[in-house]
């Protein structure tokens, strides 16, 4: 087997007139293709879902990869080869899947309780109700919220976020054979869980699915941190990393409740609970936890 795989020559047009590399699955070695949809595939999007939000995969992630499912092939990643590009197509796939997932898992929860969510108004109240104050107070970041006390139980773990989670990240890694897994939490994973379904209830901010809305892309671009100029000044609007603030404090125990609902979501035929509804906000229990983003606005 090749060291190094070069790049397709083969070239296309894209409509802007420019020419690019068109790199497809059948580049990939035949020695390498069986176990690259399998088990290369899922190995690369444990991985990202495990790194900071919307972060790519470098030369050494897609390296580590390589190495763990073709131990003997010598194989040298370089940035641009035909694995790196195909595994940075996957990795954008499944990020799309996230934003798409989210999205759907909204619109199931709508259907699941049109009694409740009659018209379009109810659902634009809904949908105003779970997004909260955008802050600190989002009841759809609990997976129960006390709307008087403005506080809640069981941070990150509302339904639609579990049933995101459980769809486009575990479904991922139970592909993947158990000796074989990442022990590491998939932080970066559950945040984009997080902002797809904000996505998803803001498409139907107005009681109706919005068709197209480039603002709402899920794309770094729209969701990911960025660097805005204020008064002259660049200030960092961490739209992605100040869930982190919350998640990176999390002990063993809580990763472990998350993810055993997320699993047990993901078993289900119906991956949502039905019951939620506009009307009537969701009762907690006497004691709730103090989990509260702890930078919800823009930080500098």
């Amino acid at each position: 087997m090749s060291n190094v795989i070069p790049l397709n020559v083969g070239k296309r047009t894209t409509r802007t007139g420019t020419e690019t590399t068109k790199v497809r699955n059948s580049d990939i070695p035949e020695d390498m293709r069986e176990q690259w949809a399998r088990l290369v595939v899922p190995l690369a999007r444990e991985l990202a879902g495990t790194l900071q939000p919307w972060a790519s995969l470098d030369v050494s992630h897609v390296q580590s990869v390589i190495d763990r499912v073709y131990p003997q092939s010598g194989y040298i990643v370089r940035k641009g080869d035909v694995l790196y590009t195909l595994l940075s197509y996957r990795i954008t796939d499944w990020r799309s899947s996230i934003g798409s997932g989210g999205t759907t898992l909204v619109e199931q929860m709508i259907t699941d309780n049109k009694n409740v969510l009659m018209t379009a108004n109810d659902i634009r109240e809904w949908v105003s109700y779970e997004l909260g104050d955008g802050g600190q107070h989002v009841p759809f970041h609990w997976r129960k919220w006390n709307n008087q006390k403005k506080s809640g139980k069981g941070v990150y773990e509302h339904d639609l976020i579990l049933a995101t989670l459980a769809t486009t990240y575990i479904a991922e890694i139970e592909r993947i054979p158990a000796n074989l897994r990442s022990t590491d939490y998939p932080v970066g994973a559950l945040v984009l869980a997080i902002q797809a379904v904000e996505r998803g209830l803001k498409l139907h901010a107005s009681g109706e699915k919005v068709k197209s809305d480039t603002g709402l892309w899920f794309s770094e671009d729209n969701w990911g941190n960025v660097v805005r100029m204020e008064g002259g000044k660049p200030k960092q609007v961490n739209r992605a990393s100040k869930y982190l603030n919350v998640i990176n404090n999390w002990k063993p125990e809580k990763w472990s409740a998350l993810l055993d609902s997320a699993r047990k979501l993901y078993k289900e035929v119906q991956p949502t609970q039905k019951g939620h509804s506009a009307a009537q906000p969701i009762e907690v229990e006497e004691q709730e936890e103090t989990y509260f983003i702890a930078s919800g606005s823009d930080s500098e």
